[in-house]
């Protein structure tokens, strides 16, 4: 019968069987969590994208020569249909001589717990007036 001593090498092997499994439980977490912020951070950023549309198609409607607030409410949830938004509580329009500003605040889907539930944006528009051609 042969027997044989163990080598360096296979020593080694066997004490670092279970350093796989270990750095495993260490980074993973890690990354699973970092991925989860990415995710939620490019939510919030396609929130606020969707927010200054709807805002910005609802201002230009309001702006036209002629509008009303119906026109501008029509507006607004067509583009908020189209982007798939949430508005959080009623737009508020501010409507002066020269210009028109609609403020729109949006709902964010909510993975992590430590970023904003809304997203609020303005938009400005100037309005259009109807100059007559003889006072061109």
């Amino acid at each position: 019968m042969c027997v044989t001593r163990p080598t360096l090498s296979t020593l080694t092997k066997r004490l670092d069987r279970g350093e796989v499994s270990a750095e495993s439980v260490i980074i993973l977490p890690v990354m699973f969590g970092m991925i989860w912020l990415v995710v939620q951070a490019a939510v919030v950023i396609n929130a606020g994208n969707a927010a200054h549309y709807v805002a910005s198609q609802a201002a230009l409607a309001a702006a036209r020569h002629g509008s009303t607030m119906a026109s501008a409410d029509a507006a607004l949830m067509t583009a908020t249909e189209s982007v798939g938004a949430r508005l959080a509580r009623a737009p508020r329009f501010d409507w002066a001589d020269a210009q028109v500003t609609v403020h729109v605040e949006v709902v964010v889907p909510r993975a992590a717990p430590f970023f904003g539930e809304t997203v609020t944006r303005s938009v400005t528009a100037p309005r259009e007036r109807f100059i007559e051609y003889a006072e061109r």
